[in-house]
């Protein structure tokens, strides 16, 4: 999924793992990543939330080598 390239670019955001978490009506996905940005998919909403377009890349590029559904029923996935 993620090239020798990605690892050399700096700026990146590169995932380290995807984790569901459950309080109240709240339900996401959080994605953690080597940058520490706040990443999260609103499992309800049915909505990405991110803050740059480094998140976005990494965003599609972990869709294209996961299936979400997946990622929410294991509830913790180790990249």
């Amino acid at each position: 999924m993620y090239s020798d390239e990605d690892a050399k670019n700096q700026t990146a955001v590169i995932p380290i793992s995807a984790t569901v978490w459950q309080k109240g009506s709240l339900s996401r996905l959080y994605i953690n990543n080597n940058k520490n940005h706040s990443v999260y998919f609103d499992i309800i909403g049915r909505e990405w939330s991110f803050t740059s377009p480094e998140d976005e890349q990494m965003i599609e590029k972990l869709l294209g080598a996961y299936n979400l559904e997946v990622l929410i029923k294991n509830g913790r996935t180790m990249f």
